[in-house]
């Protein structure tokens, strides 16, 4: 692993490790989390819509809508599968209060998922 401004990046060949669904799964939590803090393009931020509903239990985990889609190929837009695998992690990972912290927890989370079997 390298270190950087944002804190502790994959290497190449850490990276190579994790299985692709597992790295998609990086980017999209990572551009996520920086929906949640404000620091991501608006363009990007304008497709995820948190859940605002007081009556569900989503909102105060902080989950974001999920838009219903009737084919698989929708499935895989930034709309849908962003909020899906950010809907996935744990609270302890999205509570993460900075980025280091939290791409630090994920890393951990996806290899503990990828090769615990």
């Amino acid at each position: 692993m390298q270190r950087c401004e944002i804190g502790w990046m994959l290497t190449p060949a850490l990276y190579c490790m994790l299985p692709t669904e597992a790295r998609v799964s990086y980017k999209l939590c990572c551009l996520m989390c920086r929906v949640v803090h404000g620091a991501a393009l608006s363009y990007i931020t304008e497709l995820c819509e948190p859940c605002l509903d007081t009556r569900l239990p989503s909102t105060s985990r902080g989950d974001f809508i999920v838009p219903r889609s009737n084919r698989h190929l929708a499935d895989r837009s930034f709309s849908v599968a962003a909020p899906s695998a950010w809907n996935q992690l744990p609270a302890h990972i999205r509570n993460c209060s900075t980025l280091a912290t939290f791409l630090t927890k994920l890393k951990a989370h996806l290899f503990t998922v990828s090769f615990s079997h």
